[in-house]
């Protein structure tokens, strides 16, 4: 079989196939959150984190940064709480195009997504093969942090210094 830049077809395709069926699987689990039209209730997601949001996204849609969050309390700094991510560039763009709840589930799918296929990426570098890098992907996003969906992306890096 003819080789293309050293990985043959075959590993190709199977690492093809492994890619599409983590994502599958991870939309399947998914499901109801994104696809299926719903978002995240309960919990941290209603308690705390739609209100700064909103008060972000309310922000970027009136062209401003939300300096100060005088609606919680007696108030706190908007552009340091770190849930709200003011400087991420990712949520500059949700939240500024999206109302809070559409853009606070395509954070987490996209970012679960991210997370798994990354750490598919850094066990197939490391030798594991496509069933085993499937089964370390969907584990790592089955976590709960959208926080270390970039740890996967990143570790291959850091393997080098």
């Amino acid at each position: 079989m003819e080789e293309i830049s050293g990985v043959s077809g075959n590993t190709k395709r199977a690492s093809l196939v492994a890619v599409c069926s983590l994502t599958t699987a991870l939309l399947a689990w998914l499901w109801p959150i994104g696809l299926g039209g719903k978002m995240p209730v309960g919990g941290d997601v209603t308690a705390f984190s739609l209100g700064p949001m909103s008060v972000l996204s309310n922000a970027l849609k009136s062209g401003r940064l939300p300096i100060w969050n005088e609606l919680w309390g007696y108030g706190f700094p908007g552009i340091g709480e770190s849930q709200m991510g003011v400087y991420y560039p990712i949520h500059l763009v949700l939240y500024g195009v999206f109302v809070p709840e559409m853009a606070y589930t395509i954070s987490l799918v996209s970012h679960t997504l991210w997370g798994g296929l990354g750490a598919w990426f850094v066990a197939r570098r490391m030798g594991v093969s496509n069933l085993g890098s499937f089964l370390c992907g969907f584990a790592w996003a089955m976590l709960e942090s959208q926080c270390i969906a970039y740890t996967p992306v990143l570790l291959p890096g850091a393997t080098r210094l």
